[in-house]
């Protein structure tokens, strides 16, 4: 019966083998105290990894996300949606991290002068006749 602390100790070292996995959530707004729904949320490793993307997300209808599966380290947040500034911030991670409600600003870009053109058919048919306009013809 010598293989009972073999045994042991083989279960003992597969369970430390395990690392354990954390999560990171948070809540996006934008400056009205609204919710931003379906911003797309990245987690990266730091600069000094090679790495890259860690793991991402995009926020649900009212704001929140959550990112799981992570290890121990630096990592880098960046928050992102449509007619928003980009939010950046670093964080260290060693246990479950619930974030500060994170604010979105309102990106706005105004557009130059805009000019519609349009054109009428010379030939349009209807029902009970066929209409010629004569205004975007050769003949004018």
């Amino acid at each position: 019966m010598s293989l009972k602390p073999i045994h042991f100790f083989v279960f003992i070292f597969s369970m430390s083998c395990f690392s354990q996995e954390f999560r990171v959530t948070g809540h996006v707004k934008d400056a009205n105290n609204n919710p931003v729904a379906y911003a797309n949320v990245v987690i990266t490793k730091s600069a000094e990894d090679i790495q890259g993307i860690a793991n991402g997300t995009s926020t649900d209808e009212n704001g929140y996300f959550i990112i799981e599966g992570l290890q121990t380290g630096n990592y880098a947040l960046k928050v992102s949606s449509l007619g928003y500034t980009v939010y950046n911030t670093t964080f260290e991670l060693n246990k479950n991290l619930k974030l500060n409600t994170i604010i979105l600003e309102e990106n706005l870009e105004e557009l130059d002068d805009v000019t519609v053109v349009a054109k009428r058919p010379t030939v349009k048919r209807l029902v009970d006749r066929l209409v010629f306009n004569v205004e975007n013809s050769t003949l004018s």
